[in-house]
């Protein structure tokens, strides 16, 4: 996939995006899904638009193509937007509109994506390609096995934007104008989009894993009666479990760095499972 921003004849901006044949029944999906949401009134939602021959996709020059407004944003301001507790009001605001409008529209049914099955396979290419890493990984994997897999099959399901995380969040001044990259959306555990999130904010900086965004995104959830409480007691577990899927796109890109860093973050997780159980009021023993 290529992205480019380009300008009309009439001073509008376009991000026009070019899909390979073999991408286009998911991306179709994918922009139907999103047409869905902003009709039902999800305001972040910037649907991809129809040519004027009501075409989403036209096909030329070998590829098919699509495009959406060019929205500008204020870029976060690192490290510092991680103590910004109006973020985390913000970022919940959002999961709670995609909650209530999802659920509206019907997206709330389906085939629901196995976190456990997707550790697994990851684990069965690293004993294939890279067993090194095998000692660091194992153990994580174990203490999942232990905990949180028996009764993944029991958590709610919710529609999920797959890929929840301040860089995919286009902001404003003082809110949120715009949620992107919609790829992975589908049927996950309710709570996916908050684990996502959380562990992208620790990865920034650690302790911001108590720190006034997350506690504040947490805070606003709880009061919101957002998710069930055995949901809410397998958090800890499904941050941890989540960077599993960051783990594969650093070993895709062969991003060393970033592989050890984020092994690092895992055993940190996993180390400090109760601590961050306890401040964010969890119970993970249940």
């Amino acid at each position: 996939m290529q992205r480019a921003v380009v300008r009309d004849a009439d001073g509008n901006r376009w991000l026009i995006e070019s899909l390979s044949p073999a991408a286009l029944s998911r991306k179709a999906e994918t922009a139907e899904t999103l047409q869905r949401l902003a009709d039902a009134g999800l305001a972040a939602v910037h649907p991809y638009l129809p040519t004027r021959r009501g075409d989403r996709h036209p096909f030329y020059a070998g590829r098919y193509w699509q495009r959406m407004p060019y929205l500008a944003g204020v870029a976060l301001p690192r490290p510092g937007w991680v103590e910004h507790a109006w973020r985390g009001e913000a970022l919940a605001c959002f999961l709670l509109d995609l909650r209530r409008v999802s659920q509206r529209v019907g997206l709330h049914s389906g085939d629901v994506f196995s976190l456990p099955d997707y550790a697994d396979a990851l684990l069965a290419r690293l004993v294939a390609h890279r067993p090194d890493l095998l000692p660091r990984v194992e153990p994580i994997q174990a203490a999942l096995a232990d905990s949180v897999w028996p009764r993944y099959d029991g958590l709610q399901v919710a529609f999920c934007h797959g890929d929840y995380h301040p860089l995919n969040v286009i902001w404003a001044d003082e809110g949120i104008r715009a949620v992107i990259d919609w790829e992975f959306c589908g049927n996950k555990p309710a709570l996916y989009d908050l684990a996502n999130l959380i562990g992208c904010v620790g990865i920034e900086q650690p302790e911001a894993l108590t720190g006034p965004l997350v506690m504040a995104l947490l805070g606003s959830l709880r009061a919101s009666d957002w998710g069930r409480d055995d949901d809410w007691d397998a958090l800890p577990e499904l941050v941890l479990a989540l960077r599993f899927a960051w783990l594969s796109e650093w070993l895709r890109k062969d991003d060393y760095a970033m592989i050890d860093l984020e092994l690092d973050y895992m055993a940190l997780l996993r180390l400090r499972r109760d601590e961050l159980a306890e401040r964010w009021g969890v119970d993970p023993t249940v």
